[in-house]
């Protein structure tokens, strides 16, 4: 796992050290800098501060990590309870579509974070899904939840999801498009281009959703780019994040933004990820 303070970007670092040099300054003033540190949540209610989900696929056991290229049979489909008292409802037909992984080649990127990371596989019938249940489905009008997480894509019909918590009722939708466009599902069951956005293959990329519950309309970010006032499918409570990867061939990847830092304050963040790009490339770019 990658020290804490290699993933905190310049902006921050320049913050702690200014607290540190300053005798003057109470030890408060270093908690009140580490709460503008990046946020390590996955899904995150910004009103309440209460975290939601977090993917921590370094807690995984060992002998339910997949080491070995895709596809690989074995059963590494992801556990725990997303550090907040939830959990994962695996959607696939066979182990290879949803594994946590270890693996690093070819076009598998290895973790943006730590050592491991959430691989879900495509086909023309065996692409899989994974939902990432709340413990408690967030209902109180006009509460903001905050979507984080990394993604590396090679194709299209990867895609991200806000549900209510029985999985049924589709509140956002978001997916990778053709030529490096990003689309949404629309209330009228057709695809929308996000015009502003765009993602890149075989690259990390931070992507993140804003929602506001019961609101007509939400926001998408990715790597610091975003788009407003994009309308929802339906409007309502929000129970569960939903990560998908359609149809083709290579599989898409997942991870957190970086390790769980213990004791740091939930705190979303509006800037540019400025990780070394060496970091977000695949690996034959990489080395």
């Amino acid at each position: 796992m990658r020290p804490f303070l290699t993933t905190i970007d310049s902006v921050s670092v320049r913050r702690i050290s200014c607290v540190l040099r300053s005798a003057a300054l109470p030890i408060l003033g270093l908690i009140a800098c580490l709460a503008a540190l990046p946020a390590a949540a996955d899904v995150v209610n910004l009103t309440t501060g209460q975290r939601l989900f977090f993917d921590s696929f370094e807690r995984q056991p060992a002998n339910k990590v997949s080491h070995r290229a895709y596809p690989d049979d074995a059963d590494a489909a992801p556990t725990g309870d997303g550090g907040a008292g939830g959990s994962y409802v695996v959607r696939a037909k066979k182990h290879t579509n949803v594994q946590v992984t270890n693996r690093i080649g070819g076009d598998e990127p290895g973790a943006y974070s730590g050592k491991n990371c959430l691989r879900i596989g495509r086909g023309d019938v065996t692409n899989g899904e994974v939902f990432q249940v709340f413990k408690a489905e967030q209902v109180r009008p006009r509460d903001r939840i905050h979507v984080s997480l990394m993604v590396c894509a090679s194709d299209a019909d990867v895609s991200i999801h806000l549900f209510d918590k029985a999985m049924t009722a589709r509140r956002i939708t978001f997916k990778t498009d053709r030529d490096g466009d990003v689309a949404y599902y629309t209330a009228a069951k057709s695809w929308a281009s996000v015009s502003g956005v765009q993602w890149t293959p075989h690259r990390w990329q931070r992507w993140e959703i804003d929602y506001a519950i019961g609101a007509a309309t939400c926001t998408l970010a990715i790597d610091g780019k975003s788009r407003s006032n994009i309308p929802v499918c339906s409007a309502g409570p929000v129970g569960s994040v939903l990560l998908g990867s359609g149809w083709g061939t290579s599989p898409a990847y997942f991870d957190e933004q970086f390790p769980e830092p213990p004791g740091v304050a939930i705190v979303p963040r509006g800037e540019k990820n400025t990780q070394t790009p060496s970091l977000r490339t695949k690996p034959s770019e990489r080395f």
